[in-house]
């Protein structure tokens, strides 16, 4: 049952007033170590339970990139490249309306709130490490999954199945070469897509046996197929393409962590702001949409699970800056926003202009919100950096240009009623 009183605890602002506006000290990104430990976890695929564009049935985002699902086609966009240039996978003679699956569901959630408008943010959103699509030519089915760092996907032949049947149409791509290696590469405005050669096997009497084959690309240029060795044609054969996007680690400045902090059971928290939400909607789930939002993800102990993400955003540009974790494993974390940002059992409940409020919230341990709240006045305002005592009262730090800065007093959130809206925390 979720409480109907959130945590009484105080939250103290200190606020640098300045005459001109100061800059966030945002610091260094995310230690290399958690990089490296980051790019390994699964991807994380969802339903569209109204967080994007209908059209769309599963999406999943990585860092540097997303991918969204219209039946069996993806759509792969690329952060930090010009305009989010995107790819488009789709398969020449395929049954659109193959039937599909989420399989393998992981632990975590993913919470949106995105707007100042509770009825459109989506929480409890399951995660799943695989989707399938049964029948997308007569006897293969196609399995997506993979890592942070790559897309892979299985086309699984039944006995019976043809794979010279499957086409590969990459929409979006200047140009597509294979080279020494037998690697497909496709140029996409400036940014090179490595899908690796195909690695094809049969389980046989329990043992994997290779089968040689390479990409083929048709005479046209555009679509590119398989060629096989001789296999067992009475044993399912699998298909393994493995699209990498090489920018992962190059500083891509669309999607950046900016804040680390580990609770007392050493779980880690990692704040700071994506762009990999962005895709054309129709507005009807969540009307204009931002080009930046704040994201916290929860990642288990030893790094190798999401225990959840929830992305905090407005109309435009959001960032999470540092992050605090009290004794009951909630986060708070603190930002910067230009407004509509969603807001709940707020101190300040509305944004106070000049371009850019500071906000604090407060996320529980299943990452729902518990408070959240703008920090500021009429003209520029910065987070800075955050820290909990203790009592478990956090202090917020930062610069504001504001001659009418509203600080947060004690009994303004002291009295606040309300719980805390998403997951409940478990």
């Amino acid at each position: 049952m979720l409480p109907t009183r959130y945590d009484r605890r105080c939250i103290a602002t200190l606020f640098l007033l300045a005459i001109c506006p100061g800059s966030v000290l945002f610091g260094a990104a995310a230690e290399p170590k958690l990089e490296e430990s980051f790019g390994r976890l699964p991807l994380i695929f969802e339903h569209n339970t109204g967080q994007v564009d209908p059209r769309f049935q599963f999406l999943s985002r990585a860092r540097g990139y997303s991918v969204f699902f219209q039946g069996p086609e993806a759509v792969m966009t690329l952060n930090g490249s010009p305009a989010h240039a995107r790819l488009r996978l789709k398969l020449g003679g395929a049954n659109p309306l193959a039937q599909a699956f989420a399989v393998d569901p992981l632990p975590g959630k993913s919470n949106y709130f995105i707007g100042s408008d509770p009825r459109k943010w989506r929480t409890d959103v399951q995660h799943y490490a695989r989707i399938r699509f049964r029948n997308v030519y007569p006897g293969v089915d196609l399995t997506y999954y993979g890592n942070q760092r790559n897309l892979e996907y299985d086309f699984i032949v039944s006995p019976g199945g043809d794979p010279n049947h499957i086409q590969l149409i990459f929409e979006g791509a200047d140009r597509l070469r294979l080279d020494g290696n037998g690697d497909l590469l496709l140029r996409i405005a400036g940014t090179e897509i490595r899908q690796h050669r195909p690695a094809i096997h049969q389980d046989i009497n329990g043992k994997r046996v290779g089968i040689a084959g390479a990409y083929k690309i048709a005479s046209d240029g555009r679509r590119v197929g398989f060629s096989l060795e001789p296999y067992d044609i009475s044993k399912p054969l699998t298909i393994d393409p493995v699209l990498t996007y090489n920018d992962f680690l190059g500083g891509i400045a669309s999607d950046q962590a900016l804040g680390v902090a580990v609770d007392q059971a050493g779980n880690t928290y990692v704040t700071g702001f994506t762009e990999s939400q962005v895709f054309p909607n129709t507005g009807t789930q969540q009307g204009s949409r931002s080009s930046r939002d704040a994201f916290v993800i929860k990642l288990n102990n030893d790094g190798t699970q999401v225990l959840y993400k929830t992305f905090l955003g407005g109309a435009g540009a959001d960032t999470g800056v540092r992050i605090a974790i009290d004794s009951a494993s909630n986060a708070i974390v603190v930002g910067n926003t230009s407004g509509n940002f969603p807001i709940l059992n707020a101190a300040q409940p509305s944004f106070a202009g000049g371009g850019q409020d500071a906000f604090v919230a407060k996320i529980n341990s299943a990452g729902g919100i518990v408070y959240s709240t703008y920090l500021g006045g009429a003209a520029g305002d910065n987070a800075a950096d955050v820290a909990v005592d203790n009592s478990d009262s956090a202090y917020i730090t930062g610069s504001t240009a504001s001659t009418n800065f509203k600080g947060v007093s004690v009994a303004s959130l002291a009295t606040v009623q309300g719980g805390p809206i998403g997951a409940a925390a478990k």
